[in-house]
């Protein structure tokens, strides 16, 4: 009986340090946008070790970037800031475990930013445009 109650607590303890393990990521800041009709794709701001600490960040830069002559579009997680037809940017928080430039291929390199896109959505991967247009 104690061999079984000393297994149920050391399968317990390391549950318990399983969650506290994942309630500590980090957070990420990421951003990517067009920039003079320039496409540029995801890459990192910052880490922080917690969210709020993260969306912190994400409310310091928009404010930067609406000082820079944006307007400021806001969602829950993210922001978009959009300057004209050919400067936009967006910023958003994601878990250190994801990656939104996608998985690695088996060849150790990302799929390109333009295929994911038409995957995804259809778009040819020309800023602007969607299939229903034509």
């Amino acid at each position: 009986m104690r061999l079984r109650r000393a297994s149920v607590i050391a399968v317990l303890s390391s549950l318990a340090w399983a969650v506290t393990a994942s309630a500590e990521r980090a957070w990420i800041l990421w951003s990517q946008g067009v920039r003079n009709k320039t496409a540029i794709n995801w890459f990192t701001v910052g880490a922080y070790p917690s969210l709020n600490e993260c969306r912190t960040a994400l409310q310091e830069a928009a404010e930067n970037l609406q000082n820079s002559g944006y307007e400021l579009v806001d969602t829950v997680e993210s922001i978009t800031a959009i300057k004209d037809n050919d400067n936009f940017t967006g910023l958003t928080c994601f878990p250190d475990t994801v990656d939104p430039r996608g998985p690695k291929g088996s060849d150790g390199r990302r799929e390109s930013p333009r295929r994911v896109l038409r995957r995804r959505t259809g778009c040819g991967g020309v800023v602007g445009s969607h299939p229903d247009d034509a």
